[in-house]
């Protein structure tokens, strides 16, 4: 999925494990348009959903989008999970 996102390829530069405030660091960044990009593994995402929530809501208070995408899938599709990106892109690309 790197492969694809970086470069600027996709109209906007993407950045890999970026602290964000004290608390949190993202696991890719579009920093232009305020695009985070979670890449987790399925059963973390799972036990960690009341952190999610908390993390997300954070971000959303400081006008980030957030997408994630199931690690599995950027692992073995990486077009697939850079097809998710793309789409959360178009709705913050002008």
């Amino acid at each position: 999925m790197w492969r694809v996102l970086r470069g600027g390829q996709l109209r906007v530069w993407f950045r890999r494990q970026v602290p964000l405030g004290d608390r949190y660091i993202a696991d890719v960044l579009a920093a232009r348009v305020k695009l985070v990009v979670e890449v987790d593994g399925q059963w973390v995402h799972q036990l960690e959903q009341a952190s999610d929530r908390r993390r997300d809501e954070w971000l959303r208070r400081r006008d980030y989008s957030v997408v994630r995408v199931d690690a599995r899938v950027a692992l073995r599709q990486p077009e697939l999970a850079a097809a998710q990106v793309r789409r959360a892109l178009a709705a913050l690309l002008p």
